[in-house]
């Protein structure tokens, strides 16, 4: 109730700062507890909102924290970080290319293969502190894979429904639950196995079913909120100002969508109408994670 207190009267108070949201509205912050992220176009606006944020949060006893405080400019160029002097209790803010946000690693250049790699190493380490698990003799195979599907899987991938898809992506998940599996079967490469024979064996499937399930249902929830809802506006959302730079386009959360809709031919106008139907939609799901291994 306090952080709300605090940031209704910082957006209030300037109205015209943010970036373009919902028609003629402005979108100027996110917040969960106390993690909060300011958001405008410039440098002199994101200064007021935050010097406005000071201000309102000390007349309730909160101080901002300059160390823990960081500023990105998102310029979708990958390598290169444009330096900005925001100040924090008259201390600079240290410019970064990317930060942690709620567990997850957001870039300037919004790919994710840093916080897929992030969670790959974090669930590995996990995997390795189980170690005296997966050789014992006195716990069965059985036993074992339904360990790792509810200890080492979640945190391999947690918020796995927010990302967008790649070939190098799903390679990456895909191999490092190929590895876990074979590890916990204690089989090498010398007993000449194919991935799909040690999928069958642990009745399991490959991580990136698993990924399109879940985004796909967390697509249905947000397609079945009402549209005043910023996450219903967030996914059908197209920036109108910019320049978009020569090339293919980057994919997106929302191309990644639609490609796993295609696999059922359910198009993105549709889907909303599909989602109403929250049994339907979730043999919808299940029926995109199949297609995809099949292609």
């Amino acid at each position: 109730m306090a952080i709300d207190f605090v940031l209704k009267r910082t957006t209030t108070s300037e109205p015209n700062l943010g970036i373009p949201w919902r028609q003629k509205g402005r979108l100027q912050d996110l917040d969960f507890a106390d993690d909060i992220v300011m958001l405008d176009e410039t440098q002199e606006g994101l200064q007021s909102l935050t010097s406005k944020l000071e201000l309102n949060a000390r007349k309730i006893g909160l101080k901002i924290s300059s160390e823990k405080t960081k500023v990105m400019n998102v310029d979708n160029q990958r390598g290169q970080t444009t330096s900005l002097n925001i100040k924090v209790n008259d201390s600079s803010v240290q410019t970064v290319d990317h930060f942690t946000y709620l567990g997850s690693i957001v870039r300037n250049d919004c790919d994710i293969e840093t916080d897929i790699a992030c969670r790959i190493g974090k669930a590995a380490s996990v995997f390795r502190r189980m170690r005296s698990i997966w050789s014992s003799n006195a716990i069965n195979t059985e036993m074992k894979v339904r360990l790792h599907k509810s200890i080492v899987v979640p945190t391999a991938i947690y918020a796995s429904e927010t990302w967008k898809s790649t070939a190098k992506t799903k390679k990456m998940l895909n191999v490092f639950h190929q590895k876990c599996l074979r590890r916990i079967l204690k089989i090498t490469w010398r007993d000449r196995v194919t991935n799909d024979e040690v999928l069958r064996r642990t009745r399991t499937r490959p991580l990136s079913d698993s990924i399109v399930e879940r985004r796909l249902r967390l697509a249905g929830h947000i397609l079945r909120l009402p549209d005043i809802r910023p996450s219903k506006t967030a996914i059908k959302w197209i920036p109108q100002e910019g320049k978009r730079k020569r090339g293919r386009p980057k994919r997106t959360w929302r191309s990644t969508v639609i490609d796993d809709l295609s696999q059922v031919n359910i198009t993105w106008q549709g889907a909303e109408a599909a989602a109403a139907d929250r049994t339907g939609w979730r043999k919808v799901a299940a029926q995109c994670a199949y297609g995809h291994r099949r292609n």
